[in-house]
């Protein structure tokens, strides 16, 4: 058992976690086996297409999934930095299935991918209508002319927020899909880390980097890292990222922006909000608009020290949807 880490059993840890979850947050989710669902979904006399999405647990609280009205309807969940498998996320289909049609986006994660295509295969089979959205945001090792290569970052708050309000405002799984490729040709994101995590299970480090050294571009499990360099201060380091992005997708002055700044696990809320403020500074300088944001932890994995930074282009639909009204557990919007 890992040291410091108050859990009972290491081979139950997610289904505890759930067990938590489903009181903590009964008034939003609810949960069955390791689906995570909108409360209410199964009741809904008015259904739409549904938005769904899994991946592996130790990323509180994206983990739990940002499952409520406006946002996404259901999440399969896996163990510990592990997708859950095709029949788990094809019983995560099925109970998504309302007769709209299911709209399923996943990370660019080989687990999560192998996963996710054979549980369509299966449900398609079944004949339920559902549509694979892709997410690659990481800007860190391949260019834009080989984007499919990216691995999944941290688009999914924002583009699971425009998802969940398309689905109110009635979208199919065609408009949907459109949506999505618009959002992943107008994003990037990139990471950067002070102090790697540990695995909760057994306390092994997932990456070790050197006291007073940041790693800029190490992913979620510290794949990815090239090299480290000395700590620079929040301005350094919020130019230094946001340029890489900003040229990656092409910024020009007057585009509006959506910024993420996500705290990875032990990062304390006044050094993102620093960086978020740097960040701003620094688009403004290129006049270019942030027109909304996301601040905060939110896919974090344990104690990582370090953020993510993820900007997104947006057009008037986008920012429209990003703007309506939601009501989760971590996130609450009012018009």
């Amino acid at each position: 058992m890992a040291a410091g880490k108050f859990i009972n059993n290491p081979e139950t840890m997610t289904d505890e976690m759930l067990e938590g979850a489903a009181i903590v947050f009964g008034d939003y989710i609810d949960v069955q086996g390791h689906v995570i669902m909108r409360k209410g979904l199964l009741e809904d006399p008015d259904p739409k297409v549904t938005v769904m999405t899994l991946g592996g647990s130790g990323h509180e609280p994206s983990s739990i999934g940002f499952t409520g009205l406006g946002w996404e309807h259901l999440k399969v969940l896996g163990e510990v930095f592990a997708a859950p498998g095709p029949e788990a996320v094809l019983e995560g289909i099925r109970l998504a299935d309302r007769g709209k049609g299911v709209f399923l986006y996943v990370g660019n994660h080989a687990g999560d991918m192998m996963s996710a295509k054979m549980a369509v295969r299966m449900a398609r089979r079944e004949g339920i209508d559902v549509e694979m959205a892709v997410m690659y945001d990481d800007c860190s090792v391949f260019g834009r002319e080989e984007k499919e290569q990216r691995r999944n970052l941290c688009c999914a708050p924002t583009l699971g927020k425009m998802l969940g309000a398309a689905s109110m405002k009635g979208y199919g799984l065609a408009e949907m899909k459109a949506l999505t490729e618009k959002y992943m040709n107008n994003v990037a994101s990139l990471a950067v880390a002070t102090r790697g995590a540990t695995h909760p299970a057994t306390g092994m480090p997932l990456s070790v980097i050197e006291e007073g050294q940041m790693v800029i571009g190490m992913g979620h499990h510290g794949e990815g890292a090239k090299g480290s360099e000395p700590i620079r201060s929040a301005r350094e380091t919020a130019e230094l990222m946001a340029g890489r992005i900003a040229e990656d997708i092409g910024l020009a002055p007057q585009d509006k922006v959506l910024v993420t700044i996500n705290g990875s696990g032990s990062t304390t809320m006044m050094e993102l909000l620093t960086v978020f403020k740097d960040t701003v500074h620094y688009l403004k300088s290129r006049e270019v608009e942030v027109s909304g944001q996301i601040v905060g932890e939110y896919i974090t994995t344990q104690e990582q020290a370090g953020f993510i930074m993820s900007l997104v282009r947006v057009d008037e639909e986008m920012q429209e949807l990003f703007d309506a009204p939601c009501r989760t557990a971590f996130v609450t919007k009012i018009s």
